[in-house]
């Protein structure tokens, strides 16, 4: 984890910091491609609302 994220961590936010095909995440790493898609976001949202630490 970053310096940034553990900031944000140590004040209680949860950080979603791994890009798709790396740490087990499944898909393909598409470096500098995916991350600028519109539908890859949506991807990510839809992911952090999948779980029960995510309250809106």
């Amino acid at each position: 984890m970053n310096a940034e994220a553990r900031v944000f961590a140590g004040r209680g936010y949860q950080v979603v910091q791994s890009c798709r095909g790396t740490s087990g995440s499944g898909g393909q790493l598409r470096a500098l491609v995916m991350e600028t898609k519109a539908a890859d976001a949506l991807d990510i949202a839809g992911w952090v609302r999948g779980h029960a630490w995510f309250d809106g």
